[in-house]
């Protein structure tokens, strides 16, 4: 029998660390007994595994913490390998980690820098991958503590994986800062952006998005300056994107400056540079660029402007109370060529989408003010005005139409 399997009543195994560095567990007389005999068998032997596998269960070993056990001893651990993890406080996962750890090549002292209770098995698992991909005992130490989730010991082993520093790793490898923070942050060290680029989203006070769209800016080439114009946690991600792609797209910094005010949504903030990449000048984009305007009125009045809309003509629709679609249908009169008159007989918040547009279809087929002032009326569904409107169309007299509007034709 080897130095290695010569146990006292109650065996004392220990790691192939120094004395002060050991885990001790004892196993009964007994039961350490048939381990030891289990390990020197040659051969699988089914009634002798069946014998020990009963006598942990009768120890208070459940299934799956036994299996790990025989499992080391019949993949060819040594009996002291295997000991490293026997201690019931270990659950059957943890164990499995740990045994991984060995079978994989990993010595007693590396093992040992994650064989603890206190770790879970997805914790375990990282610094275990961290070993075996050759990183080194500091480098794993840095993030071989409890405090740290198993996604963050998992960013924090990539960044090491693929050549940071520890320098750099440990500009993001902070407890506070969740996994998916530290993975922004991870990447633009790995598309290689500066201590000083990273330190503008390395705080924790912004969102993993927000991370991001700082990120993207800074990885698009924009400059400090740039980015720093949206680098405000009042601003959402969606805002902050739309600042970014304004630069993006070539825009000034006073074109952008112009739409970065908190006040406006993303959506808002989309017009307004997209009012500027069509061309139009900021006293042009300063028609829409109200707060009290939702996007899509906002895209209706920008829309008036790039098709050169008079002051005048624009003034009949932009007004808040008007939602998108009504300021379309008056848009959409002037650029079919109607006059301020005759778009003047629809624009008129007591009509919807539908009957504005009866009355501005009627207008632009060539009816006169008469016949279409026989149905523009708001107390008329848009169906009923679109039965009048086609009569008149098919020829039919002012006196025909207002004798089937007495009959109850056209309801």
């Amino acid at each position: 029998m080897t130095q290695e399997k010569k146990f006292r009543d109650k065996t004392l195994v220990s790691s192939e660390k120094s004395e002060s560095q050991e885990s001790h567990f004892y196993l009964p007389k007994e039961l350490m007994r048939k381990l030891e005999d289990y390990s020197n068998q040659s051969g699988y032997q089914k009634h002798k595994r069946d014998d020990l596998y009963s006598a942990f269960l009768s120890n208070g070993y459940d299934p799956k913490q036994t299996n790990q056990i025989l499992l080391g001893i019949e993949n060819g651990l040594s009996l002291r390998k295997v000991m490293r993890y026997s201690s019931p406080e270990y659950e059957s996962e943890n164990m499995e980690q740990i045994r991984l750890g060995f079978e994989n090549g990993l010595t007693i002292e590396q093992v040992s820098l994650y064989a603890k209770p206190e770790y879970s098995a997805w914790q375990m698992e990282q610094i275990r991958l961290g070993l075996e991909k050759g990183l080194t005992i500091r480098q794993v130490s840095l993030y071989a503590e409890p405090e740290y989730s198993a996604r963050q010991m998992e960013q924090i082993r990539m960044g090491y994986e693929e050549g940071l520093t520890i320098e750099k790793v440990s500009l993001y490898a902070k407890p506070k800062y969740n996994s998916e923070r530290m993975e922004r942050i991870r990447l633009g060290l790995k598309e290689g952006l500066t201590l000083e680029q990273i330190s503008l989203y390395a705080e924790y006070k912004y969102s993993s998005e927000q991370i991001r769209q700082i990120r993207l800016g800074l990885e698009d080439g924009l400059t400090i300056e740039q980015v720093s114009l949206y680098v405000k946690s009042e601003h959402d991600p969606e805002q902050m994107e739309q600042i970014r792609l304004g630069f993006k797209k070539g825009l000034t910094l006073e074109q952008v400056i112009f739409c970065s005010n908190q006040k406006y949504s993303a959506h808002q903030m989309k017009q307004i540079l997209l009012g500027f990449e069509k061309g139009l000048t900021i006293e042009q984009v300063s028609l829409y660029a109200k707060p009290d305007y939702g996007p899509w009125q906002m895209e209706q009045i920008r829309l008036g402007i790039e098709k050169n809309l008079s002051i005048e003509q624009l003034s009949l629709y932009t007004k808040p109370e008007y939602n998108s679609w009504q300021m379309e249908q008056i848009r959409l009169g002037f650029e079919n060529g109607l006059s301020l008159e005759q778009v003047s007989l629809y624009a008129n918040r007591n009509y919807d989408v539908w009957q504005m547009q009866q009355i501005r279809l009627g207008l632009e087929r060539g009816l006169n003010y008469e016949q279409v002032s026989t149905y523009a009326k708001p107390e008329y569904s848009s169906k009923k005005m679109e039965k009048i409107r086609t009569s008149f169309e098919k020829g039919a007299s002012l006196e025909e139409v207002r004798a089937k509007l007495i009959s109850g034709a056209y309801d």
